[in-house]
């Protein structure tokens, strides 16, 4: 009886390991991309949720994210990779604070949101990028095959890139020549 306690067990060890250390690696492989894509997809989802109660418009600015609650924190806006900070002078209580004061996130912000756009029936609009390309493909590349990741396909791993948010909710990495591409077209005429 015990030996079967003992195969149990065991079996039920190997299998919480070998599940959860995919996760365990590819969080600890590349943490500045990863965290990055994390900003972008709440920053994204932040802009999702104020676009439905207003109209399919997006914000002006972070700073209207942050003053009516959409936000609670300053964290996202900055990419691990740049060398930005949150300003010591910038409010930490965004309720009281004046929206133009906290509309100074866009300056310092690694993430610039779309103006212009409108989401009322349209997918897979970009809403949200990286102001600069921060991130190269072989930083990246581990995530298409997380279980979270999406396909980004094959690249030289020197090819810059950015993380994107889509207006469907999903975010992506796209090489620099592709979202200047897909910049082009969205552009309001």
């Amino acid at each position: 009886m015990s030996a079967r306690r003992f195969v149990v067990v065991a079996a039920v060890l190997a299998l919480g390991v070998a599940l959860f250390f995919p996760l365990l690696v590819s969080s600890t492989g590349h943490p500045p991309a990863d965290y990055c894509l994390h900003n972008i997809r709440m920053l994204g989802l932040s802009l999702i949720q104020y676009a439905v109660d207003h109209e399919g418009r997006l914000p002006d600015s972070f700073g209207d994210l942050l003053k009516q609650g959409y936000l609670t924190t300053t964290r996202c806006f900055i990419c691990p990779s740049s060398s930005a900070k949150v300003p010591a002078d910038f409010p930490w209580d965004y309720k009281s604070a004046d929206v133009k004061v906290l509309s100074t996130a866009d300056n310092w912000s690694s993430y610039a949101i779309v103006k212009g756009v409108t989401l009322e029936g349209k997918l897979k609009l970009v809403i949200l990028y990286e102001k600069t390309p921060a991130h190269l493909y072989r930083e990246v590349r581990h995530l298409a095959s997380s279980w979270w990741g999406r396909r980004f396909g094959k690249f030289p791993d020197d090819t810059p890139g950015r993380f994107c948010a889509f207006s469907d909710g999903h975010v992506e990495w796209l090489p620099e020549a592709k979202f200047q591409e897909r910049m082009k077209k969205q552009r309001p005429r």
